[in-house]
């Protein structure tokens, strides 16, 4: 996903808005007009949610480590690999 300005323009996602709305919005978030606010937050949210609700396929049998498929194995960083049948 991009981040975009509310010009349209492809921006970097640590900005808020491009250089040319910068320039004419102001860098003073209080003094934006009420839209602007809603659009810039309203972007916010949205790369938020992606970035907290990314979705991974689960498979209750099988681990899949790299391009090798574990059964009954997991691994632990703190403890290596090791059988389901030693989780508690």
């Amino acid at each position: 996903m991009n981040r975009h300005c509310v010009c349209g323009d492809h921006i970097p996602y640590s900005w808020s808005m491009c250089k040319e709305c910068l320039t004419i919005y102001g860098a003073d978030r209080d003094a934006w007009p009420a839209w602007l606010s809603f659009a810039v937050s309203d972007e916010q949210r949205e790369i938020d949610y992606n970035r907290s609700h990314d979705e991974v396929a689960y498979n209750d049998e099988y681990d899949y480590v790299g391009s090798t498929v574990v059964k009954g194995q997991y691994y632990s960083s703190s403890m290596g690999w090791g059988a389901y049948s030693d989780v508690d």
